[in-house]
């Protein structure tokens, strides 16, 4: 299964990148594919460096005034797009499912733009909140308040408080759904 990875550069509180690491570990010791925008700092850069401590093949989009040396190493599937619409079509593309950690607007826009496209049949890739201490709970209940949002959409996100429940739920839901990657 091919997973992106939905968190921020910079995100630097010790409990975020000790997430961070536990997802990186979890997606490559369960044998899965990590897909994620690049570079090397904040959660993205834990998630890539933990995961690549275990594992080898990954896919890496990204800007090219963002790429990394590391992002040039054996083992990983370099995709250089030239703006940030561009980098978020080419990562949901090329994932079968989404995690999706503490982060700030970046990570938001992704988790919106990923439940935006379920809700509105556009696919069924599965996505999940890797949430163990209750970072996305405010988010949610403005959503399930919200006379906005259809209660089909308000129960879409899956909510992990480990990064190994967060695998296993996309893996259920990959198995119901059949949902795979363009790439």
């Amino acid at each position: 299964m091919k997973i992106a990875v939905y968190c921020g550069w910079r995100s630097n509180d010790s409990a975020t990148l000790r997430l961070a690491q536990e997802v990186g570990w979890e997606i490559g010791r369960s044998g899965h594919h990590l897909v994620y925008g690049g570079g090397a700092e904040g959660a993205m850069g834990a998630t890539m460096r933990a995961f690549r401590e275990v594992s080898t093949e990954m896919t890496v989009v990204t800007l090219p005034e963002w790429v990394e040396d590391t992002d040039r190493e054996p083992g990983k599937h370099l995709i250089t797009v030239s703006n940030m619409a561009e980098r978020k079509t080419h990562l949901e593309a090329a994932a079968d499912g989404f995690l999706v950690l503490p982060g700030g607007l970046g990570t938001l826009e992704e988790l919106f733009s990923v439940w935006s496209e379920v809700q509105n049949g556009l696919h069924s890739k599965p996505f999940c909140l890797v949430d163990p201490t209750g970072y996305y709970e405010g988010l949610l209940y403005w959503v399930r308040e919200s006379q906005h949002i259809t209660p089909a959409a308000q129960n879409l996100p899956q909510v992990a408080r480990s990064a190994a429940g967060a695998v296993r739920v996309l893996m259920l839901l990959t198995a119901e759904t059949g949902a795979r990657a363009v790439y």
